[in-house]
């Protein structure tokens, strides 16, 4: 699996900055996975779709080989459902938009073989611009939570500054952290923080990676978050660059 998936996704920072909202961690696997392959059907054929045969998939989705016929049809079943519940928001002040990622997905029973097509209206938001991000497929999917994946994603569009600020309340609504459980301040530290930031840094995925709490001006209450890691152009600089 991790030759098939060790190349980077490219994807614009507005997309990275919707969370994989209403996805869980196999649904934003899949998600980053398939995306990967649209981009390279659209640079190779300008086609907004791709093909995965059954045996890929069953290495995408780490079925054994002798799990039985109708547990891997549910499997490719859960891939087909996951794929067509993915959407796109986005809101500014001037507008509103909502739309479904992928139109159609198509189980060729006979030759073994799923499509996916895409929405084209969603692949000119996703396809990068000015301002875009670097996500390595392997480390996105071996990444235990959604946690995880979310901050890994958030901190990467900041890859060669090294250090990102964000308000608390934004924090919350980025990790899909705003249950009244996260009010306090202290349950989302050590609930969602502490958990995500550990996993990144047992992995080493990104290196001396710390927060600092930045307190408002009235009170003691934490308001906002300065997290901070070695940039890739400090990693260039290292010959244990982990890539």
């Amino acid at each position: 699996m991790d030759d098939k998936i060790k190349y980077y996704l490219v994807m614009r920072n507005d997309v990275v900055e919707l969370g994989f909202k209403n996805m869980d961690r196999f649904g934003a696997d899949l998600f980053c996975l398939v995306m990967r392959e649209l981009r390279r059907s659209i640079e190779k054929n300008n086609r907004s779709e791709c093909c995965f045969y059954y045996w890929e998939l069953k290495e995408y989705l780490n079925i054994d080989d002798h799990v039985s016929y109708e547990m891997y049809k549910k499997e490719i079943d859960r891939f087909r459902k996951t794929i067509l519940s993915c959407w796109y928001e986005f809101e500014n002040k001037e507008i509103g938009v909502e739309m479904v990622v992928f139109m159609e997905v198509i189980n060729d029973k006979k030759n073994r073989m799923i499509t996916v097509k895409a929405n084209p209206d969603f692949m000119e938001f996703f396809l990068p611009s000015s301002k875009f991000t670097y996500l390595s497929l392997t480390e996105f999917c071996n990444l235990k939570t959604m946690y995880s994946k979310r901050l890994y994603a958030f901190l990467k569009q900041f890859r060669n500054t090294g250090y990102r600020r964000i308000s608390v309340e934004q924090f919350r609504e980025y990790m899909g952290a705003e249950a009244k459980t996260y009010d306090d301040f202290a349950q989302l530290k050590r609930r969602v923080i502490q958990p995500a930031m550990k996993e990144l840094t047992d992995k080493g995925y990104l290196l001396n990676l710390r927060v600092k709490e930045e307190k408002g001006n009235k009170g003691k209450a934490v308001e906002g978050l300065l997290f901070e890691f070695d940039s890739e152009d400090k990693y260039n600089n290292n010959c244990n660059h982990p890539y």
